[in-house]
């Protein structure tokens, strides 16, 4: 059976001699990226060249090739971004030559034949426009084992603001890119199911927060490595994924904004046999007030935390169910990841995804936002942006049935049965104005996704008196 939990809100939420060696540009194609209402191509201005470093020594061997970026408009982001993906690079060439002299130690102490650990790396940019640029690396070693290991690191970087990107920042945040994501390598892995591993322990059951991936040609490809979903001889699967397949819309740039404080996530993953969770929190750092600071991330650890326990008793049950009816269970899956669309004038707008797979045809979502005011710390309520008298309700509520008399995928007489929104309707907000959205089914198909509605603030320029406009 399949199953949605819903929780209330809760109060608050609130890196011997080395040689360098400088080869020749890597000439690029030109690339497509396929976006909402059409495609972008954009001739790459920014070039790529090689860093190769060598070390030759008894105990072991290095050959990297490490990407260099050229020609980025910001010289401080284009040094950032090489110094960051060379120090990746020497840190994995540092560590095998440490096991390479330790082993070489060891097999002089007891007489053996001395051979070196070797540690290689190449890469392919897979995409150089618009801002963006696409880099998957493959780490290779060989540490005299049955056979040579390798892992694919990828590197995707707006050049713009110098920040890796990560895979929800390719979407609209209605796109449910992870159940279509996760669909659609489970169809990709049944046209040849031999060639993975099956079942719920090794078997693929989601893809991950951070899991890696690359674009090229309109599409992204998302990489795995060996032994994650497939045995050694299947090599690192990959999924060719077209943007087309994302309804919800693919996002075609990426600008700096000024925050008014910084959030990084915690992450919390566990797999056993009754669920398997992936999960970033927020984790707000440098509020003056340690205390407000300290209050609101508890309250968004203690809300993914709880879900978590709730799904793992349901797992549990599921898997008991399954044990004594004589039928196998299909093994739940969380995944809690968050947005921050909104981050200035001491104001904040997060909004934390919760996908859950029970075991049904495809997975569920359930959004939550929080708006604070990181002055005090409350929460921000729709009716704390306009002044007093105004019948905000009845304003965004005529412009949602606007909206959606414009638009053919909701419910028939979804809009009509409207008569307004709720005291506490869930919004978030933009750069440019107050989305608000519901849960899937609520007023449209699961296809549909989360249903959203942006109220411009140009719109509600004269009714406002909260200062997040532009």
């Amino acid at each position: 059976m399949k199953k949605i939990f819903y929780l209330g809100l809760i109060g608050m939420l609130s890196l011997g001699v080395t040689s360098f060696v400088k080869a020749a540009p890597i000439s690029q194609p030109v690339s497509t990226l396929y976006v909402q209402g059409g495609q972008i191509t954009v001739h790459p201005e920014v070039k790529v060249s090689t860093k190769e470093v060598k070390d030759s020594q008894e105990a072991y061997k290095i050959n990297l090739q490490i990407p260099v970026l050229e020609g980025v408009q910001d010289k401080e982001i284009q040094t950032a971004i090489n110094t960051f993906m060379e120090k990746d690079a020497l840190a994995f060439a540092e560590d095998i030559k440490n096991q390479g002299l330790e082993f070489t130690a060891d097999s002089k102490k007891q007489g053996w034949k001395v051979r070196p650990y070797t540690a290689s790396t190449s890469y392919k940019v897979t995409y150089k426009q618009n801002n963006i640029v696409s880099i998957a690396c493959t780490y290779y070693n060989y540490t005299l084992g049955a056979h040579e290991n390798y892992e694919i690191k990828t590197f995707n970087f707006n050049l713009t603001t110098g920040k890796q990107l990560a895979l929800k920042d390719l979407f609209n945040k209605n796109e449910n890119y992870i159940s279509v994501m996760n669909e659609e390598i489970q169809k990709q892995i049944k046209l040849n199911p031999s060639k993975y591993f099956s079942g719920k322990d090794q078997g693929f059951v989601s893809i991950k927060l951070d899991q890696p991936f690359g674009i090229e040609d309109g599409n992204v490809i998302l990489y795995f490595n060996p032994y994650e979903i497939a045995p050694y001889s299947t090599g690192a699967p990959q999924f060719k994924l077209p943007f087309s397949l994302f309804k919800g819309g693919v996002k075609a740039g990426y600008k700096l904004k000024a925050d008014s404080v910084k959030v990084v996530p915690e992450s919390i993953s566990e797999k056993n046999e009754a669920l398997t969770s992936n999960i970033k929190i927020p984790v707000l750092k440098g509020l003056k007030d340690e205390k407000m600071q300290s209050e609101i991330n508890k309250a968004f650890q203690k809300r993914a935390l709880e879900l978590k326990e709730q799904m793992t008793i349901e797992g549990k049950k599921s898997l008991e169910d399954a044990k004594n009816y004589g039928y196998e269970a299909k093994p739940y899956s969380l995944l809690v990841d968050y947005d921050i669309s909104y981050n200035e004038k001491n104001v904040i707008s997060i909004t934390s995804t919760y996908h859950q797979y029970t075991g049904g045809a495809h997975g569920n979502i359930l959004t939550e936002t929080s708006n604070i005011n990181l002055k005090t710390g409350d929460k921000i309520l729709l009716k704390d942006f306009f002044k007093e008298g105004v019948n905000y309700k009845k304003i965004i509520t005529e412009e949602i049935k606007k909206q959606m008399a414009a638009d053919n995928k909701f419910y028939p007489g979804a809009a009509a049965a409207l008569d307004s929104i709720s005291d506490d309707q869930p919004f978030y907000i933009a750069d440019d104005g107050i989305v608000i959205y519901y849960q899937p089914y609520e007023i449209a198909p699961y296809a549909v996704g989360t249903p959203e509605f942006k109220i411009p603030f140009s719109m509600l320029k004269d009714s406002l008196k909260v200062d997040v406009t532009h």
